[in-house]
């Protein structure tokens, strides 16, 4: 143990001295390197992930809620809604939440000059009965309205807000979706549900970045219930938003106490998370990784050819401090103090940059894209991973590089001559 603390104090004091007699600008470049890595990793894999974590944000913040109720698998339509909703009235961990009811329909415009017989300028959306003051509190979605005016609960039962991409005007789906043309607010459009047509009168054109808002048609529940047939007060869904992060976790406890599992699917939002969000998250972070690994490979190479050569260049000083009794072993952790070093420094930086320059950043200032705002995506523990990657493969790349010099004879190395061939 006394040798290995000698061998280490050894090694850290030739590894500071090379450090001070390096050139300023090798030091510089080789840290410079060690940054633009690590930022590489950081910020390729969070890109990605955040491309994907913006729509999940997205999703909760303006539909699905902080917890989703859920018909049962088989059921239709979540059973004693009445009482459920009467527990989440008095629970205090609950700010709102909005009970809805769904339906597959068919849209026609009604301009006063279509026939019949005319399937023109129709469509099929899924259309969702609320009550516009619950679903408004839970996800402002009054927010997203775009044109006209959003729906209250005191205007007449005829009137619907339509998502934008169902309109060619507002569009960027793929050409072979179908869209309805010349809609504005105050238009009137046919809904066909179950067989049963009805005219609407369009008081609102929505727009944002959840499929169901820019997509979807909602109406009053009365309406829709009319539509369906459901003569019931049970709903399809209800969404739930908390005081506070994590409080939905006791909010379900809250039901599942109330035995309300055995008529629901109660779910916090990490569980009701759409399955294809979280198959993008994987993938992304998959791609992130195998991008972010290439920029390890040219850091590691970076640090091979840099102690290479400062290793080549001294190999005569290498073999006088072997002369004078230095231990190879130290000499070796010399340089992979030294590397190690030039990595700390670069994770420090890099670390500075990221989360106080990028990330702010792109917080203030998401990326717009129409399925997502991206944002970037790096957690402490995420960022410390990939730092010790860095700092082990930088500690890796020092040592092989530097072994193969330290390890020649002495009396070659002090004059400086290649190790000389055994005879045969």
């Amino acid at each position: 143990m006394k040798q290995f603390i000698n061998t280490l104090k050894v090694g850290y004091f030739l590894a500071v001295a090379q450090i001070k007699r390096a050139g300023g600008v090798t030091t510089t470049l080789t840290i410079a390197v060690m940054v633009f890595s690590f930022l590489a990793q950081v910020f390729i894999s969070g890109i990605l992930i955040g491309l994907i974590e913006g729509s999940s944000v997205a999703f909760r913040a303006k539909f699905i809620g902080d917890a989703i109720i859920s018909p049962l698998d088989k059921k239709e339509v979540i059973e004693r809604t009445y009482d459920i909703t009467q527990t989440l009235d008095n629970n205090p961990l609950v700010v709102s939440y909005s009970p809805r009811i769904t339906g597959g329909g068919k849209l026609e415009l009604n301009d006063g000059t279509r026939s019949a017989n005319d399937s023109e300028n129709s469509i099929s959306a899924t259309v969702y009965g609320i009550v516009p003051s619950k679903e408004d509190a839970t996800n402002k979605v009054s927010e997203n309205v775009i044109e006209g005016d959003y729906l209250l609960d005191s205007d007449p039962a005829n009137y619907i807000m339509i998502g934008s991409n169902l309109i060619d005007r507002y569009a960027n789906g793929p050409d072979v979706l179908e869209f309805l043309s010349e809609v504005y607010p105050g238009s009137k459009i046919n809904i066909t549900i179950n067989g049963k047509k009805e005219e609407f009168v369009v008081k609102g054109i929505m727009k944002g970045k959840v499929d169901s808002i820019s997509r979807g048609v909602f109406m009053k529940q009365e309406a829709l219930r009319r539509l369906t047939g459901n003569t019931t007060s049970d709903v399809t869904e209800i969404a739930i938003r908390a005081k506070t992060a994590g409080d939905e976790v006791q909010i379900k406890q809250d039901l599942l106490a109330n035995d309300f599992d055995t008529y629901a699917k109660i779910q916090t939002y990490a569980e009701g998370e759409p399955a294809f969000v979280k198959d993008l998250k994987n993938l992304f972070g998959a791609l992130g990784t195998m991008f972010g690994s290439i920029t390890l490979f040219v850091a590691a190479i970076t640090v091979y050819i840099v102690i290479s050569i400062n290793t080549l260049t001294r190999r005569k000083y290498i073999g006088i401090l072997k002369g004078i009794g230095i231990r190879g072993s130290a000499i070796e952790l010399a340089y992979v103090i030294q590397s190690f070093l030039y990595a700390v420094i670069g994770v420090v930086v890099g670390s500075i940059i990221i989360f106080g320059v990028i990330k702010p950043f792109f917080d203030r200032n998401p990326i717009d894209f129409p399925f997502s705002d991206g944002i970037l995506v790096a957690t402490i523990p995420s960022t410390a991973l990939k730092a010790v990657i860095l700092l082990v493969i930088a500690i890796v790349a020092a040592y092989f590089a530097s072994r193969s010099t330290i390890r020649q004879n002495t009396l070659d190395a002090i004059l400086g001559r290649t190790a000389a061939k055994k005879p045969k």
